[in-house]
């Protein structure tokens, strides 16, 4: 027997080892991982829209997070707001 991950007792489909998301466990959803702790992202126009997306996803999978906006009150407002280490620069 090989030592992959299902030797080791991950019955997990693989694209779900892949993405590092667990649809099921004990039939409710676990949502992401830590994929991105310890890791640094720099959002330019990270206040609204698509920037926000990424600025709230990646705070929330564990990166240090820094904002830059030209709208100064926007970026101050996205990084109070956002749960995680995020900074307004």
């Amino acid at each position: 027997m090989s030592g992959g991950p299902r030797a080791r007792g991950d019955s997990r489909p693989e694209y779900e080892r892949r993405s590092g998301f667990s649809v099921v466990a004990r039939g409710r959803y676990c949502g992401p991982v830590k994929r991105f702790e310890g890791r640094v992202a720099v959002i330019t126009g990270g206040a609204k829209g698509i920037g926000a997306a990424c600025v709230s996803r990646l705070a929330s999978e564990g990166a240090v997070v820094y904002v830059a906006e030209i709208d100064e009150a926007a970026g101050r407002r996205i990084a109070e707001q956002t749960a995680g280490d995020v900074h307004f620069v």
